[in-house]
């Protein structure tokens, strides 16, 4: 629930009041311009009156594509890179970086590779999220190396394959709380649907 609220305060939203009815499941915002409602999983941006969140997804293969195709579909505008040109949206990493917001940025990456690159394209504030079921034993070094540009890391791992655009994807995931919550909205498009402790964990 209190990640909802939280998307109007990242975009900017003065949040006056907040209630939650357990009746209807649905918190009733009441923000400095308007009075909106959303639910205790992320309700659509026409819902809450809010902008859509923007994240990059770096690995446009079968899982990715359909990864981009489910965010879509659950209100998340969704940057692709990909080598292939026939399903990237932009031409470059750079490129991908750049259409996102500065410092609070989110990228999913389905290959560790490109986290090294990424270090030197993110600033202050951004998220990587490593999606690609990467070895364990390569997150405490892949963290450090983001930490060190200011940089936050989540490695989560993914299960469903190709049915996951459609079913939903049980999800893995390790990082500090306050960089999970920061993904949170991701996450819970991305797992199937019903009780987040059905098809997430952290």
């Amino acid at each position: 629930r209190e990640h909802d609220i939280g998307r109007h305060i990242r975009f900017g939203h003065t949040v006056k009041t907040a209630d939650w009815d357990s009746a209807s499941a649905r918190w009733t915002v009441t923000t400095a311009g308007s009075t909106g409602t959303c639910s205790s999983r992320s309700a659509s941006p026409a819902d809450e009156g809010a902008h859509p969140m923007r994240m990059g997804l770096v690995g446009l293969g079968k899982m990715g594509a359909n990864m981009r195709e489910r965010l879509r579909s659950g209100g998340i505008e969704v940057t692709g890179y990909d080598r292939n040109p026939e399903v990237t949206d932009v031409p470059s990493l750079a490129a991908l970086v750049a259409s996102l917001p500065v410092g609070e940025r989110i990228v999913w990456v389905m290959a560790a590779a490109v986290i090294d690159e990424l270090a030197g394209l993110l600033t202050v504030g951004d998220l990587v999220i490593d999606g690609g079921n990467s070895h364990f034993t390569e997150d405490g070094a892949h963290a450090a190396q983001l930490a060190a540009h200011g940089i936050g890391y989540v490695d989560a791992g993914v299960s469903g394959g190709v049915w996951g655009r459609v079913n939903g994807y049980g999800l893995m995931v390790g990082g500090t709380a306050d960089h999970v919550a920061l993904a949170m909205e991701v996450f819970d498009v991305l797992r199937p649907e019903g009780p987040r402790a059905e098809g997430f964990v952290h």
